[in-house]
């Protein structure tokens, strides 16, 4: 897995160079050598994060659009739904409720689809700000209850995303019993569909942590590890360093040191690179 996050890095960077026009050594020049970028393109080495900034800098790469840039559209309202989708990422949740309240465009959506989205980022939000966990409840249910009926069997990555969504809050309201049911439908539907979105990393990563929180640590672990190698192949960095960490968690409790010390410096690396700051 190491490998493959190597892999990965080098990828990138070696994508963004020739793009460029771009010579090792040019790359290289005050930064490093030139055999070190050769190697860290082959995925031999992973750069520390100091390195990874400054090759960054001169390859003019951005982190936030390289590693998730999955926005969910509102048909005729794309713009907006890239706002709000850009106040998610950077965590904005106070902006996105104050935008949508002053909107008038869920007045204006005439999609399920659509209004299934307005109603999934404005409970996120809600749940972000910890302002009202049922209210957030309240409209997530009418967004499911568009296009699906009980039991759930949800298909597309918004209905995925909206069950799995209602299973975190009923976990915090204190609903477990509901919360496992959605964890499993979604989870099940999602290993049988293989729908390709980055927005359904998060899939995984809660129902493992669920399964944790329950003390089944061998369950959670098949979980987790099965969503860290998803990520992986997805070519993704979303969530990718919170499933080493969960991952490291679940080895510790099995009495693995040496696994769990092995996540726990994969978790160092990727959340380093993912939360860098490229100026």
């Amino acid at each position: 897995m190491v490998n493959s996050i190597a892999t990965r890095l080098g990828a990138l960077i070696r994508l963004n160079r020739i793009k460029l026009g771009m010579t090792q050594f040019q790359l290289a020049e005050d930064i490093c050598s030139q055999a070190m970028i050769s190697s860290i393109e082959r995925g031999i080495d992973v750069p520390n994060v100091i390195l990874f900034k400054k090759i960054c800098n001169r390859l003019q790469i951005k982190e936030t659009n390289q590693f998730l840039d999955h926005a969910m559209h509102m048909t005729s309202f794309d713009s907006f739904s890239r706002k709000i989708f850009d106040m998610c990422k950077k965590h904005n949740y106070k902006g996105m409720i104050e935008l949508m309240d002053n909107s008038n465009i869920l007045d204006e959506l005439i999609y399920d689809q659509d209004i299934q989205t307005y109603y999934y980022y404005y409970s996120c939000a809600l749940y972000q700000l910890e302002i009202n966990t049922k209210e957030a409840v309240r409209y997530l249910n009418l967004a499911i209850h568009m296009t699906m009926k009980q039991p759930y069997h949800p298909k597309s990555a918004l209905e995925m995303l909206l069950i799995n969504g209602l299973a975190v809050l009923y976990l915090k309201i204190g609903y477990a019993d509901k919360a496992v049911h959605l964890f499993e439908a979604v989870y099940r539907q999602f290993i049988k569909t293989k729908v390709s979105s980055e927005n359904l990393n998060a899939i995984s990563y809660h129902y493992g942590n669920y399964l944790y929180q329950e003390e089944k640590y061998q369950e959670a672990l098949a979980i987790l590890l099965n969503g860290f190698d998803d990520v992986v192949r997805k070519q993704s960095y979303f969530m990718l360093a919170e499933y080493a960490l969960s991952v490291a968690h679940c080895y510790e409790k099995l009495g693995n040191s040496k696994k769990a010390t092995d996540y726990q410096n994969k978790h160092s690396v990727l959340i380093d690179i993912v939360n860098l700051k490229v100026e």
